[in-house]
Formats: C-alpha cells, structure tokens, sequence
C-alpha cells in the first residue's frame, strides 16, 4: 500500500452534495467504530449490507489502515491513500478521510472509490460532463461543415470536367498546366479536409468508442501534431522525443488521447510567451508501463491544482479541470496521473499507463 499523503484543503471550495453519490461513505466516530455505511461503501467492499460489514469491522479497520486516522484535526487537512484488499475478487480501492466536529467530539467521514482497470466501464463523472458538451458542439459543427465542403467538391469536379472537355487551343499550354497544378491542390487539401471532418465524427461521440490496441507512441505524435501551430502562434516551444517503437496498451484509444491533450492544452494556456514544454514517452520495463512525460518550463499552475490534485471531489473552476479530468480518464484504464517533482517551480504531469 502507497504511503498516505496529506494535502491542504481549499476552504472556499464548494462541494455539491450530488458528488458524494460517485463515492462509497463511511461515518466512523471518535474510537474508530462505525456509526454509517452507505451501500456503495459497502459494494465497494464486496460486502452484503451494513449489517455485514459491522460484523467484519474489525478486521476490515485494520485492512483499511483507519488507525492512521487519529493523525487529523477538525477543519484540518484530509488523509488520502490507497489500499488493496484481498478476497475472491481483489480491488484497489482509493480512500479520502475528513475529521469533522471538534476535538471532544470528533468523527471521521471517509470516502471511498474504486481504482479501477481498464476493464471499467462507464464515463467518470468529469470526463461525461466534458464528452457531453463535446458531442453537441462537434455534431453542429459537423453540420455546418458538411455543406460547404460539399459544395466546394463539387465545384471542383465541374471545373475538372470543363478542363478536360475544353477545346484543343482554347486555353494556353501553360495557362491550362497551370490551372491543373491549381486543381491538384486543392482536390489534395479537399481530401485532407475530408479526413479531418471524419475524425472530428468519430470524435463527437468518444464514449461509445470500444476498448482495442493503442500505441501510446502514434498517439502523443497526433496530439503534439495538433497543437504545435497552436503552440507556435502563442510563442511556445513544443519539444517532442517519441521513439520509433514504443509500447502498445488496451483501452479506448479516443478516451486516451483526450486525456493526453487537455493535460497538454492545459499548461499551454498557463505557459506564458517564450516557455518551453517537453513530451516524451519512455517504456518502463519492470512494472510494465508506458510513461507519457509532459514537462513544462515558464509555467505556473493555479494553487489550487497543486494542492488537491489527487482530491476524490476536487473540480477546480479553473481551466485546470482538463488536467484533473486527464487524471481520472488515466486511472479508469488502470494508469495513473502524477504531478511531477518540482511542480512549483517547472510543473509536469507523469501519465503512467499499464501496456498490453
């Protein structure tokens, strides 16, 4: 089990009642016994009912390491760990605890989560917010494209048949061979639009996108393709080091490179003129892992992110929720998304993910 690790609340963060649903809950009082489980806490457990889990308690607060609990105050930081609990079917589970009350009468409110596999299914609840958005605004972009790209196909085809039907002499040698350099471009660029119009399609909906073979090598060079004249417009430099070869993994490859390119677009926006960031992808042979480095020089994250970065219910409002909703999408294809050393002076996001 990972050593637990405090952070720092923000006390002007709002945290919707609604979010807790997303969460297993258990209420423990002042010794450690406990008062409430809620049913996802309980499934999560793979136990049947609180009743149940009640009889268990014992051994489950020394699984769950809850003697690490007395170490926090009311009001004050939260613990955060992971555990990995034994039984038929093993389970990795994410757990954040709060002491609440006051120092005669404390309790401890402890939320838990699944790290899951990439077997899970289903949207984490930031990413289908975001996916959400995304499908309505591509699906009317689409159809407002789909008109004008028509259209100018067509043209283009009326224009070739009036050149290959114009008299002999009608037109200049040079004139008609330069007309048709002319034409070969644009049918060029007409196709490469078409391609980019299929993309933006296939990418209007990404969570009906099924789980298949990913190189992880292709897909940080798409992303880094696509923003590089973005990056040149705002005077960054993008340095990419992708080897020829690098591993492959499972998982849903449209999901993956959304959590690759808002961790990137992210520090874009915070990376003032003249930074500099680096992407790199390097094999790491001994835990079987693909590790996606995004270093970024001349940036500053908001506070608030380096903070709660690993918070159960941290949604920044910030901009920031890309680097966040990139963490989620990575631990639900049985990765994880790490701050790099140093975050304060040079931050970078480590996106550590299982290969096949």
């Amino acid at each position: 089990m990972d050593a637990p690790s405090v952070l720092r609340p923000n006390p002007g963060e709002r945290r919707p009642p609604a979010r807790l649903l997303h969460c297993g809950i258990l209420l423990l009082d002042h010794r450690g016994g406990l008062r409430f489980a809620s049913p996802g806490a309980c499934e999560l457990l793979a136990i049947d009912g609180e009743e149940a889990l009640r009889s268990r308690w014992t051994d489950l607060h020394r699984s769950l390491r809850l003697g690490d609990l007395t170490m926090l105050a009311p009001h004050g930081e939260p613990l955060q760990t992971r555990v990995e609990l034994d039984g038929d079917a093993p389970r990795r589970i994410r757990m954040e605890a709060h002491a609440v009350g006051d120092r005669e009468r404390v309790h401890y409110l402890v939320l838990l989560t699944e790290h899951r596999s990439d077997e899970a299914t289903g949207p984490p609840a930031p990413v289908g917010s975001i996916a959400g958005v995304q499908e309505r605004v591509i699906a009317r972009l689409m159809h407002d494209l789909n008109g004008p790209l028509n259209n100018f196909v067509l043209t283009l085809t009326l224009f070739e048949t009036s050149l290959a039907h114009a008299g002999q002499g009608a037109i200049a040698p040079d004139l008609l061979a330069r007309w048709r350099r002319y034409l070969q471009v644009l049918r060029s660029e007409s196709q490469r639009f078409a391609e980019c119009s299929r993309e933006l399609a296939d990418a209007a909906n990404p969570l009906q996108s099924k789980s298949r073979r990913v190189d992880f090598g292709t897909l940080v060079r798409d992303v880094l393709s696509l923003l590089r004249d973005q990056a040149t417009a705002r005077e960054i430099r993008l340095d990419g080091e992708v080897p020829d070869r690098t591993p492959c993994g499972l998982g849903d490859p449209t999901m993956l490179r959304l959590a690759v390119l808002e961790c990137l677009s992210r520090l874009m926006d915070v990376t003032a003129p003249g930074g500099r960031i680096e992407v790199d992808v390097e094999p790491q042979a001994h835990d079987a892992r693909a590790i996606v480095h995004v270093a970024a020089h001349g940036t500053q994250l908001p506070d608030e992110v380096l903070r709660e970065f690993y918070r159960l219910l941290f949604l920044p409002e910030s901009d920031s929720i890309g680097l966040v909703a990139g963490r989620v999408i990575v631990a639900e294809h049985g990765g994880e998304a790490v701050l790099s050393a140093g975050a304060a002076e040079s931050p970078g996001v480590e996106l550590r993910l299982p290969v096949a």
